[in-house]
C-alpha cells in the first residue's frame, strides 16, 4: 500500500513537472561534470545519465513490477552520485560501485524497456541512442581501469580522452533533446490554452441537451432552428452512428430528418459554439473513456478505430483538446485512482 501511495504521488508530480525536474538535475550534472573534468578528477557519467533516464520513465511505466525495480535502481544511482560527489573513496571501490550500478541498469534496460510504452518519438529515440553510448562508455571505462592496473598509463590516458569525448557527445545530445521536449510541451500547453479559452464549453453527453435548451444565444434563432438543436442533442445522446468513420454532416441531416444542411451547420456553429467535426470528436472521445477504463489490453489504434477516428494522431488531438491529457495518461490516472 505504501508503494502504491508513493508511486501515485510521484507519477502525479512527475507527469506535470518531469521536464523541468530533469532540466534541474541535468544542469547540476553538467556543473559537476565540468568541475571534475577541469580539476582532472575521476568522474563516471553512468550513474547520472542512468538516473536521469530512469526518472523520465516513471510517469509512463505502468507495470508495477517494472516500477518497483526501477525505483530500486534509481535509489542506488542517487546513492552512488552522493557518494561520488561528497565522499572520497579508494579508486577500486568507486570503480566497483560504478560497475555494479552500470550492470544492474543495463540488465534493466535490456529486460524491461520493451514493457514500457514510450509514445513520444523523441523520448524513445533518445533513450535507445544514449543507452548505446552508455554501453560503449561502460566498456571504455573498464578498459581504462584495467590498463591503469597494468601500469600502461599512456594507452589509459588516450582511452580517457576518448571517454571524455563520448561523455561530451552524450551531454550535447541530451541538452538538445531536453530542450526539444520542453519546447514541444510549451507549444502543446499554448495550443490547449487557446482552445480552452476560445471554446464556450467542454460538452459532456449529459450536459449538451441542457446547454442547448437553457443557453441564451446572442444570435436570434427561429423556432425551427431551436427544434433542430434539440434534435441534434437527442441524436448524440441516443444514437451511436457518429462512431462511423465516414460520418458526415449530410449523414447527420439524414438521421435527424432535416434537409437543410446549411441550417444544421449554422445551429452547430452559432448555437453550440463549435464545429461539426469538433462536436463529433468530443462525443467520440466521451465514448472512448469507457473503453479506456474497461479494455485495458486494447492498444490506442484499436480504441481509435472503434470510436470512428481515422488515425491515432487524430484521436489524440481531440482527446487532449477535450480532456486536457493524453489517452494513456487518462488510463494511467484511472488505474492509480
Amino acid at each position: 500500500m505504501r508503494f502504491m501511495f508513493v508511486n501515485k504521488i510521484a507519477k502525479k508530480f512527475l507527469s506535470e513537472y518531469i521536464l523541468y525536474l530533469l532540466l534541474l538535475v541535468f544542469i547540476t550534472f553538467c556543473l559537476v561534470f565540468s568541475t571534475s573534468t577541469i580539476g582532472c578528477m575521476e568522474f563516471n557519467i553512468f550513474p547520472w545519465m542512468g538516473s536521469i533516464i530512469l526518472i523520465s520513465l516513471i510517469p509512463i511505466a505502468n507495470n508495477r513490477i517494472v516500477l518497483s525495480e526501477l525505483y530500486r535502481i534509481l535509489m542506488l544511482g542517487i546513492a552512488i552520485i552522493i557518494i561520488q560527489t561528497f565522499f572520497h573513496l579508494e579508486i577500486w571501490l568507486e570503480d566497483s560501485l560504478f560497475n555494479f550500478f552500470s550492470i544492474i541498469y543495463l540488465l534493466f534496460y535490456f529486460k524491461h524497456i520493451s514493457k514500457i510504452k514510450i509514445e513520444d518519438k523523441i523520448h524513445r529515440g533518445y533513450i535507445h541512442f544514449i543507452n548505446f553510448f552508455l554501453f560503449f562508455d561502460f566498456i571504455l571505462f573498464n578498459v581504462d581501469s584495467l590498463l591503469r592496473l597494468l601500469f600502461n598509463e599512456t594507452i589509459a590516458l588516450h582511452i580517457k580522452y576518448i571517454d571524455i569525448g563520448i561523455d561530451t557527445v552524450i551531454l550535447f545530445i541530451s541538452w538538445i533533446t531536453l530542450f526539444a521536449l520542453i519546447i514541444n510541451k510549451l507549444i502543446l500547453k499554448k495550443a490547449l490554452f487557446r482552445y480552452k479559452t476560445s471554446s464556450k464549453k467542454d460538452f459532456k453527453v449529459e450536459e449538451v441537451k441542457d446547454q442547448i435548451i437553457n443557453s441564451q444565444p446572442v444570435v436570434a434563432f427561429t423556432e425551427k432552428e431551436v427544434v433542430i438543436a434539440k434534435k441534434i442533442a437527442d441524436f448524440f445522446e441516443k444514437d451511436l452512428s457518429y462512431l462511423e468513420k465516414d460520418f458526415s454532416l449530410n449523414r447527420l441531416c439524414e438521421l435527424i430528418i432535416e434537409d437543410n444542411r446549411s441550417t444544421v451547420s449554422r445551429v452547430i456553429n452559432d448555437y453550440l459554439g463549435t464545429t461539426f467535426y469538433e462536436l463529433v470528436g468530443k462525443y467520440r472521445v466521451i465514448y472512448s473513456l469507457e473503453i479506456l477504463r474497461s479494455k485495458k489490453n486494447w492498444k490506442l489504434d484499436a480504441v481509435a478505430n472503434r470510436c470512428g477516428f481515422k488515425s491515432v494522431n487524430t484521436f489524440k488531438k481531440y482527446f487532449i483538446a477535450s480532456q486536457g491529457m493524453t489517452p494513456n495518461e487518462y488510463r494511467m490516472n484511472y488505474e492509480d485512482g
